[in-house]
């Protein structure tokens, strides 16, 4: 079982042809998980991977579910440097999307939860820095600048 991020975006850009070696995007061909899709608001919609693909497990993540909080790496808590790098990288395309006028939200599922344990999350970039930005597992982010 893995960590699953889908991403929806009103950027026409194609994301599957971004350079960055931390992170790659995939379509999701939509009668794939008709569950997850229905709780996008965009039409491009994709499928955030690790480097090597297959999942979305290789990113910052805070599993604890209603005590979900945004916060920089700690050095009581080590966390993986290319999962920080990666994140970070997302962080720094979402901002660019939003900041180029378009529209993205994102959902972290593990993978085999149901689409109905989602909940929703506003997330406003100015208000949540950089290093501290990681996705919550079970939540949909509704971001913005």
């Amino acid at each position: 079982m893995c960590h699953e991020i889908f991403l929806s975006t009103t950027s026409p850009q194609d994301l599957a042809e971004l350079p960055d070696t931390l992170f790659k995007f995939q379509v999701i061909e939509h009668e794939a998980d008709p569950g997850i899709l229905d709780l996008l608001a965009y039409p491009q919609t994709w499928l955030l991977l690790g480097e090597h693909g297959g999942c979305s497990c290789a990113f910052r993540h805070d599993m604890s579910g209603k005590d979900a909080y945004f916060s920089a790496p700690e050095d009581w808590f080590p966390e993986d440097r290319d999962d920080i790098q990666a994140t970070l990288g997302v962080y720094d395309l979402v901002a660019t999307i939003l900041s180029e006028g378009h529209k993205v939200d994102l959902v972290d599922i593990w993978n085999g939860d149901e689409p109905e344990s989602i909940q929703s999350l506003d997330v406003s970039l100015s208000a949540v820095g950089r290093d501290a930005f990681r996705f919550f597992e079970k939540y949909k982010f509704n971001l913005t600048k």
